[in-house]
């Protein structure tokens, strides 16, 4: 049998949509969902040496290649930054405090964020 070759169409134009700011797509590209699972926005969390774990969802799963991370902030005041679904809050004071979480990019743009406010219940020492 004869080999047949593809020739295309030189009629036919592939267009290729530019975005008009390529910045713009990278930012909303990929996170859909980015949340503070523990604690519960408005929850009682009883903790004596005041440690509080906080539990972070990311859908997908966070782009550690890239540079992007997690910077927390309670009460207004950075504590730190993780790359992983958890971070440790050490010796809260007790009372209602504000957690702020940015999921951020290497370059300090914010992607997306979440906030919760939390009571923390501490045994008076007598």
């Amino acid at each position: 049998a004869p080999l047949t070759t593809y020739k295309p169409d030189p009629a036919v134009t592939h267009a290729v949509s530019k975005p008009s700011n390529p910045n713009k797509i990278e930012k909303r590209e990929i996170y859909s969902q980015f949340s503070i699972e523990q604690p519960i926005n408005d929850a009682a969390v009883r903790q004596n040496a005041g440690n509080v774990t906080v539990t972070f969802a990311i859908t997908p799963k966070i782009n550690t290649w890239r540079g992007d991370k997690i910077e927390v902030f309670i009460d207004g005041e950075k504590s730190g930054e993780t790359n992983s679904l958890t971070y440790q809050l050490v010796s809260l004071d007790r009372g209602t405090h504000t957690l702020n979480a940015k999921l951020i990019n290497n370059k300090g743009e914010v992607l997306k964020s979440d906030s919760v406010t939390f009571h923390l219940l501490r045994a008076s020492v007598r």
